[in-house]
């Protein structure tokens, strides 16, 4: 393919047969029907992961958006390493984010005195739940994801 000639200002080629096979001449699949169904594909696999998320509570329209507009833009291979990257970050943060407010330290010791502390207290459980305290408050996602998503890049 010739892609000398300047018309109108754009690259264009001369020869107009490689759209068949994408407009980048050495891979055949750029911008052709194979990207076209790879991004569909990232798109619906992103959109039922965190949509499934979604429906459950746990992930806001904004993260699931977020994560179908990546997987159609790097497609599903790529997608689900993201995701697996995406979850550790998003775990590093959450623990960083528990220690930063000092709830890992009353984790810690509730789950020490759910173990220990049965014997002596018997069957009565503690008298204010700390896990209703952990669900009232929200933690952005949407940085795990942008780090997840990066980091995929370095992955494969």
């Amino acid at each position: 393919m010739d892609w000398s000639g300047i018309r109108r200002g754009f690259w264009l080629p001369r020869d107009w047969s490689s759209i068949r096979q994408g407009f980048w001449p050495a891979t055949g699949h750029g911008l052709g029907w194979h990207g076209l169904g790879q991004s569909c594909a990232g798109l619906g696999l992103g959109f039922l992961l965190y949509g499934l998320l979604f429906w459950m509570g746990g992930m806001g329209a904004g993260d699931l958006k977020l994560c179908a507009a990546i997987g159609a833009w790097i497609g599903p291979m790529q997608l689900f390493i993201a995701l697996v990257i995406t979850s550790l970050a998003g775990g590093i943060m959450v623990l960083g984010w528990l220690a930063w407010r000092g709830f890992l330290r009353k984790m810690f010791m509730g789950a020490g005195d759910l173990v220990f502390g049965r014997q002596r207290r018997g069957i009565q459980s503690d008298p204010e739940p700390s896990l209703a305290e952990l669900l009232k408050r929200k933690m952005p996602y949407a940085p795990a994801i942008a780090i997840g998503t990066f980091m995929s890049f370095f992955a494969g």
